[in-house]
């Protein structure tokens, strides 16, 4: 249902700026609101690979001038998005991840700083037994992987771009056919 209204054509120019103000606002509340539906979606992908759920937690949408920011503020946002060059990861964070993983405890292990290529080799904790010193053999191994090929990327914007074109049409259709527009 339409509504009609006689201008003038000395007032046509004001009217359609009043017109455009009024379909740029209702066009920025329906990408403001489907940017909220685009977290949850990044956020869900997240989970896939979520270890203690820092990354997945550090989602935030923002409200800015001409729509809204889809932001993640962890500190490895970036290595996860994009991957990483060739580079020696420190062993001790990835010897805690793979113990997580596993199931295996580090109590009676403290983390040395730098722990060097060899991963902690010789630690009396390693050598208590096979389990222990399996798993270090393990960290070892993915550190090397690590300095080897970097880290693939995974993408998690860059392949949700045609979900998020997806849910900002459905957002602002809906927002300018509910006012009329």
């Amino acid at each position: 249902m339409g509504t009609t209204r006689e201008i003038t054509i000395k007032d046509l120019p004001g009217a359609l700026r009043a017109d455009a103000d009024r379909l740029e606002s209702l066009t920025l509340n329906g990408i403001r609101s489907a940017a909220n539906e685009c977290e949850a979606l990044v956020v869900t992908k997240s989970a896939d690979f979520a270890d203690l759920g820092t990354f997945m937690q550090a989602w935030q949408v923002s409200e800015t001038e001409s729509g809204a920011l889809l932001t993640n503020f962890a500190p490895h946002a970036g290595v996860v998005e994009e991957g990483s060059r060739p580079h020696w990861p420190p062993f001790f964070p990835m010897l805690d991840y793979l113990a997580r993983k596993q199931g295996i405890s580090l109590v009676g292990l403290s983390d040395p700083g730098t722990s060097g290529p060899y991963g902690m080799a010789g630690n009396d904790w390693f050598a208590q037994s096979p389990e222990r010193e399996k798993l270090r053999l393990q960290a070892l191994s993915v550190c090397r992987a690590i300095a080897a090929h970097g880290t693939k990327p995974k993408r998690m914007l860059g392949s949700s771009q045609d979900d998020f074109a997806r849910i900002v049409e459905r957002h602002v259709s809906q927002v300018l056919n509910g006012a009329g527009a």
